[in-house]
């Protein structure tokens, strides 16, 4: 009551106030009335000293019986302090959500800014290893091209936790292999197994089916990481891929998925454990000299691996081992099998592509990445203009009226997506989308779809680049022909001893291939190289020569299907050279 509140607080000249200047404890009675009919025990108000401030209370309702009589005993509770800690709590994590979008729209931005000189990089790097015939250089374009394919991973990990953050990465499930991908990934990881000393088991449960609705793509991150990390960490022993169906439910067609893998490396101590899958830490002690890493795989494995309504632990112990145990749950098995195989028909190159004659239009305000495109276009039939922005790019779209758009999306002065719209407006031309941003807020799904009729992202690998233009541009495709006279022609001085390199073919040379063949053992094919490129230097065999540094590469990046076509034309060189 009035009296009561009076006589506990002398100080107060006056009952509390609303802030509005009603009386307090009129309102709150009916504040008591209507908490007293939902069934309420307390509620919150706000009162005004005589002094003009304001202050919180928490009232308290207690029903009580006093001779026989319902009584509702009312209690006030001074909140005032509470309300300003939390007031307090309320302001620094709105700074918090405001600090945290910033960064992760900074790192949009970045991703653009990162990508744009990497795009030139790697690009410039790939047409000038294809120009270089002498061995030492192209070694140094090869450390500077796998450099560049380094930073651009480091570069796509910090991105791709900015978008987890962000909320802009999507789970995209298609109908998925998982033997298939087991066993590219162990391929993957042969050679570096195989130079450690390591063993490499692929064990994927043989009634798994074919076919699962998974993202193909996060999955293979998860898995590429967690195999990665497992040849760093392992000097000795093993490592195993292990994939399990749980809980098959046939008739949801539905089941769970385990995925493990384990290896026999230095492990984890107990307590280091939780902190592994933290952004940016790596565990206590950990030799980052000696393995390096930025402590991101896991917390993004960790945070995708969730995303796929799944979860990532760990069983370690130091110094004996650790398995990482990936399980995934409630996955539909797809009734389609064949997608994916056809998927890498329509992607992987059919021989060399060769174009008519059309006319293409190169957007994007980086002069680098103009000129990049251009140079891939050079001895081609192909016409190239260019523009630096969206609005050159609408006046010469219009009026010179090419075949081919390539429209980089994020430009000064007006952007790829007004631009094409302005263009599309007016005229039926496809435009192929180019964008180095990974976040990429500026280009949705409706518009990606709808709006452009093709979407490459940077960096753009020149089979990419030529494969997504040939979609809509009139060419053929000329097959790789082996074995043509001009190919295979021996000079006087090497016919002089074609009886030797007869024998040493017969003898030395087709063993080793045979048995290369046979075990499809990386070290026996680089023999095989090794061999040919000795008898090439002893006779002045220009072809051979070129051909085992062909055979050398192609085992250096582990391009089966460039060392099987190579193994075809190895029979076409031995017959040309029995015929001499």
């Amino acid at each position: 009551s009035k009296e009561q509140f009076l006589n506990t607080h002398p100080s107060k000249l006056s009952p509390p106030k609303q802030p509005d200047g009603s009386d307090s404890f009129e309102k709150a009675e009916k504040m008591i009335q209507i908490a007293r009919r939902k069934g309420s025990h307390h509620f919150e108000w706000v009162h005004l000293r005589s002094n003009g401030e304001t202050f919180w209370v928490d009232v308290v309702l207690t029903k009580l019986f006093i001779d026989a009589k319902e009584t509702i005993h009312v209690r006030w509770i001074d909140i005032t302090e509470l309300k300003a800690i939390q007031a307090k709590l309320e302001e620094q994590t709105k700074k918090a959500i405001e600090a945290n979008k910033a960064k992760s729209e900074f790192l949009s931005n970045m991703s653009h800014e990162i990508r744009t000189p990497m795009n030139a990089i790697i690009g410039f790097t790939e047409l000038l290893e294809e120009q270089l015939d002498q061995p030492r250089l192209k070694s140094y374009v090869k450390t500077i091209k796998n450099a560049g394919n380094a930073l651009l991973l480091l570069i796509n990990d910090i991105l791709d936790l900015s978008k987890i953050e962000a909320g802009k990465l999507r789970i995209e499930k298609k109908p998925t292999d998982i033997h298939k991908l087991a066993d590219e990934l162990g391929t993957i990881f042969t050679l570096e197994v195989r130079k450690k000393g390591l063993d490499l088991l692929i064990d994927v449960q043989e009634d798994i089916p074919r076919s699962l609705y998974l993202d193909e793509v996060r999955l293979r991150q998860i898995l590429f990481n967690l195999l990665g990390n497992a040849v760093k960490f392992t000097q000795e022993g093993s490592i195993t891929l292990r994939v399990r169906a749980l809980s098959v439910d046939e008739h949801r067609s539905k089941l769970d998925l385990l995925i493990e893998v384990e290896d026999t490396g230095i492990g984890i101590a107990k307590e280091q454990i939780d902190r592994i899958f933290n952004k940016f830490e790596q565990a206590e002690g950990q030799n980052i000299k000696k393995f390096g890493g930025t402590g991101l795989g896991l917390a993004i494995s960790s945070k995708l691996a969730a995303m796929m309504d799944g979860r990532l632990s760990v069983q370690s112990e130091l110094g004996k081992g650790s398995t990482f145990r990936l399980e995934l749950f409630g996955i539909d098995i797809a009734s389609i099998v064949e997608e994916r195989q056809t998927r890498e028909k329509l992607q992987k190159p059919r021989g060399n592509i060769r174009f008519g004659r059309a006319k293409v239009l190169v957007v994007d305000d980086i002069e680098d990445n103009r000129d990049l495109i251009v140079k891939n276009f050079e001895n081609t039939r192909l016409e190239i203009i260019t523009a630096e922005n969206g609005k050159e790019a609408v006046f010469l779209a219009l009026n010179q009226k090419p075949d081919l758009i390539l429209m980089d999306i994020r430009m000064p002065t007006m952007d790829g997506i007004e631009a094409t719209k302005r263009i599309k407006a007016v005229l039926d031309i496809p435009v192929v989308a180019l964008t180095a941003s990974v976040i990429a807020q500026e280009v949705d799904r409706k518009v990606e779809h709808t709006l452009f009729d093709g979407f490459l992202r940077k960096p753009v690998l020149r089979v990419d680049l030529f494969e997504t233009l040939a979609k809509f541009l009139p060419h053929e495709r000329i097959e790789e022909q082996y074995g043509s006279q001009e190919e295979f022609v021996l000079d006087q001085n090497t016919l002089k001893n074609i009886e030797t390199i007869r024998k040493i073919f017969q003898e030395e040379i087709i063993p080793l291939k045979n048995k290369a063949m046979r075990t499809n053992n990386m070290t026996d094919i680089q023999a095989l190289a090794a061999s040919l490129r000795e008898v090439a230097a002893t006779y002045e065999i220009g072809f051979i020569d070129t051909f085992a540094l062909q055979l050398e590469e192609a085992v250096n990046a582990f391009d089966i299907a460039s060392i099987d076509a190579l193994f075809k034309k190895f029979d076409i060189i031995v017959q040309k050279i029995k015929e001499q």
